[in-house]
């Protein structure tokens, strides 16, 4: 189990994570405290236009910050997140209890569907491996030695990493993608436009889209360690809350992927809405000043404070907190302290730097979404228990049961036509 926790303010701490008691195996990361939502106001040359309106569009800035719609986005489309991928993890789970059911002759558990997906994906490699030696024979000798040992190379460390990690560095892949976008001239009024999520811009996608964007490469690598570290001990945790309520419900389940991919869709959409709503309600605060001539510099400031903000923080302080509840008796090796740290310690020691930060006004970090983010974590793993993501899952069975009366239905009643 891997796990990141952060040690000093602008320093990356890299070194060896073990529980304790039992030693798993796992690296500490990074100080989280570089891998978080950055400002995008930080980056020199690409502000956008509405950051320092003119004084008389004051007003105007005010009454273009929505609450209701932001809420509305985040829950329809977290919504439909969980319905395509329980529907998704229902599909995929039928197809692999058939197969085993009809190899074996008993009812598979999840563990069995699980390892049943890994064979899968080796089959599926080895079967490109064997068509790429064919092709090489085509090649010189020198040079399909050297292709081949690359693609062994690379394929065994694919299938090594297993599914949690695999998911993890497509995510990265994404994000990367993004981050190139960033880094064309051209396009960094698009990114800042569509890529990052500003509280007055009307828009509510981007609450969204911003959690997929990295303006700077520090912050894009902290934050792909940290996903390509908690994403196995995530995945591990679903795995173990559904099997807990499979032995209730009886629903089995192929892989926690699609699970895990609705889990850190919403976390993210959470914090981002915690923070855009935290800005509404500064933005009230001093929304009389806005009509008072000489109230217009304090106003200013305020509204400059209102800053734009991107980056995958909220989601992964859920993760963080999913960990910690989870498997409490990791530990960690935090930089320049020579001990291991419970992670609860640790987690508990990065909320309260982050409420300090908010109540004393800090601006480098958006503190807000990364309270936003442990909190949905904490709500999730401790409070809900998977009780949400049964209920998707039950509704999902129920509906391709339904689908296949019906189509049960439909053959027969053909079959029966002279």
């Amino acid at each position: 189990m891997n796990a990141a926790l952060f040690s000093t303010w602008r320093q990356c701490s890299l070194g060896s994570m073990q529980p304790l008691g039992n030693r798993l195996a796992g690296r500490c990361l990074f100080s989280t405290r570089t891998a978080l939502r950055t400002p995008q106001t930080r980056l020199p040359g690409i502000l956008p236009k509405w950051e320092q309106p003119p004084q008389d569009s004051f007003a105007h800035k005010f009454m273009r910050i929505r609450k209701f719609r932001p809420m509305l986005f985040c829950g329809s489309f977290g919504l439909a997140t969980y319905i395509v991928c329980s529907l998704k993890t229902e599909t995929d789970t039928f197809a692999a209890a058939t197969l085993l059911h009809q190899q074996t002759g008993r009812i598979p558990s999840s563990a069995d569907m699980w390892m049943l997906r890994e064979r899968a994906v080796f089959q599926k490699w080895s079967t490109n491996g064997a068509a790429l030696s064919e092709r090489l024979k085509q090649w010189p000798k020198l040079l399909a030695y050297h292709v081949g040992n690359i693609y062994v190379i690379t394929v065994n460390s694919w299938l090594r990493a297993g599914e949690a990690k695999r998911t993890a560095l497509k995510i990265v892949a994404l994000n990367t993608l993004i981050f190139a976008a960033w880094k064309l001239p051209r396009l960094k009024p698009f990114m800042m436009s569509h890529f990052t999520h500003y509280a007055l811009s009307g828009k509510s996608y981007t609450m969204l889209t911003s959690v997929f964007s990295h303006a700077t490469f520090w912050h894009l690598a902290f934050n792909s360690i940290a996903l390509v570290s908690f994403a196995p001990s995530a995945f591990r945790a679903l795995f173990d809350m559904k099997r807990a309520h499979a032995e209730e419900t009886g629903i089995q389940e192929a892989s926690p992927l699609y699970h895990f991919l609705a889990f850190y869709v919403a976390a993210g959409l959470f914090s981002s809405l915690a923070s855009h709503l935290a800005h509404a309600v500064r933005l009230q605060r001093f929304a009389p000043d806005l009509t008072k001539p000489g109230s217009a510099a304090l106003a200013m400031k305020r509204l400059g404070a209102i800053r734009p903000s991107l980056g995958a923080s909220g989601a992964l302080y859920a993760m963080v907190m999913g960990v910690a509840l989870c498997f409490p008796n990791t530990g960690v090796n935090i930089m320049l302290i020579p001990i291991d740290i419970p992670i609860g310690v640790a987690v508990t020691g990065t909320v309260i730097l982050d409420i300090m930060g908010l109540l004393r006004g800090w601006r480098t970090f958006d503190h807000v979404a990364h309270l936003g983010g442990a909190a949905f974590g904490l709500l999730y793993f401790w409070w809900d228990n998977g009780r949400i993501w049964e209920a998707f899952r039950k509704a999902a069975q129920n509906a391709r049961e339904d689908v296949a009366e019906e189509e049960e239905e439909h053959r027969i009643s053909r079959s029966r036509k002279p």
